[in-house]
């Protein structure tokens, strides 16, 4: 059932990605100087173990060649652009994925905005939850409190929450009884689903937490979340959804 009768808030998923290559600075600025107090980041680890901000643990889709992230040092990174010549076309100016210290410093200019900062499972898989909590909180340094830690991983926010105090969100792998449960076990302050993980017409699940659906697409379906109880919605056109929803 809905917790509010407020309209949703939306997340800009990856930043500003109609305009700029996704998870870059001049995306994650774009989204906050469009007005949205939320963006919604992704981590990897390099070789060096720097955080950065790249959604892929491949160079592939961003920039069009061959490497893995955790295989290069981070200053072999910034050599790098990940400007999507395949989505954003040739004439994209060479732009290379940040360290996470970098986009949380724009949070500076921002200080009613919140940033999700998703660590993603292939990175804590080859350096480690502790390791990986350590680096990404020293990234984020006095940032932090602007910050929620993300993850499909349980136990990579539960010790973010118990080492730092972050606020927490969970990514649901499955929509069923066994995240039921997990949820009310780890108590976290976001639950993040994927929209089509939802059966059709079904409210959200009850719990202290706030509800974020992902993967929306049109004004319509942000209205529709926000009645079964989403007070986030996350989406690739979050500026223009929210304009469309505040019309509404």
């Amino acid at each position: 059932m809905p917790k509010s009768t407020r309209p949703p808030e939306f997340i800009a998923h990856r930043g500003a990605v109609a305009s700029y290559p996704e998870n870059t600075l001049p995306a994650i600025e774009g989204a906050l100087r469009k007005g949205l107090h939320w963006v919604e980041i992704d981590v990897q680890f390099s070789a060096d173990h720097q955080a950065i901000v790249m959604h892929d643990e491949d160079l592939l889709r961003t920039a069009g060649r061959s490497g893995r992230v955790w295989e290069m040092h981070s200053e072999e990174l910034a050599r790098v652009s990940v400007h999507e010549e395949s989505r954003l076309g040739p004439t994209a100016a060479a732009i290379p994925p940040p360290l996470l210290a970098d986009a949380a410093a724009l949070l500076d200019g921002f200080p009613g905005a919140g940033m999700f900062v998703e660590i993603k499972v292939e990175g804590i898989r080859r350096i480690g939850r502790e390791l990986a909590i350590e680096v990404v909180n020293k990234a984020l340094g006095h940032r932090a409190p602007q910050c929620v830690i993300l993850s499909f991983d349980a136990g990579i926010v539960e010790l973010a929450r118990k080492y730092h105090g972050y606020r927490i969100g969970w990514v649901l792998s499955h929509y069923d009884a066994s995240a039921r449960k997990l949820a009310a076990e780890l108590g976290p302050d976001f639950l993040f689903v994927n929209l089509l993980k939802v059966p059709s017409g079904d409210a959200l699940f009850d719990g202290p937490w706030q509800w974020a659906v992902y993967e929306v697409t049109s004004a319509r379906e942000a209205l529709d979340w926000s009645v079964r109880g989403a007070e986030l919605l996350e989406s690739f056109r979050a500026s223009d959804l929210a304009v469309e929803v505040a019309g509404q």
